[in-house]
């Protein structure tokens, strides 16, 4: 089952990247887990002002920490990475891949309009 997944997953991506490439959509999220209740978060997209902050303040509202934080820019893209950890996982609301994925996705949304 976990095969299926796996496959099913990399097809997933392989189809967003194919989509990516035909609308000219260069924003990219990826998340994984790390252990229980930790998260690795990759951000590129295209440069606009203000960006990590809606990013920072989504994870607050979500109640996950940043423990670690690299962000690097040139004139034309942002790229971020971030170790987070969800706080509320104890209380078994713990949050999953899916969750965080799509709170980093909102945050931009409301910078960059269409993700």
């Amino acid at each position: 089952m976990v095969c299926r997944v796996e496959r099913n997953q990399k097809g997933l991506q392989r189809k967003l990247r194919i989509l990516r490439d035909l609308t000219g959509s260069k924003s990219e999220v990826k998340v994984e887990r790390i252990g229980n209740t930790g998260f690795l978060v990759k951000v590129n997209c295209k440069k606009e002002k203000d960006l990590m902050v809606p990013i920072l303040e989504s994870f607050d509202e979500k109640g996950l920490n940043v423990l670690q934080l690299n962000v690097s820019c040139n004139q034309s893209s942002f790229c971020m990475e971030a170790i987070i950890e969800d706080v509320n996982c104890e209380n078994s609301n713990c949050l999953d891949v899916r969750d965080v994925t799509e709170t980093v996705l909102q945050a931009l949304r409301g910078k960059l309009g269409e993700i």
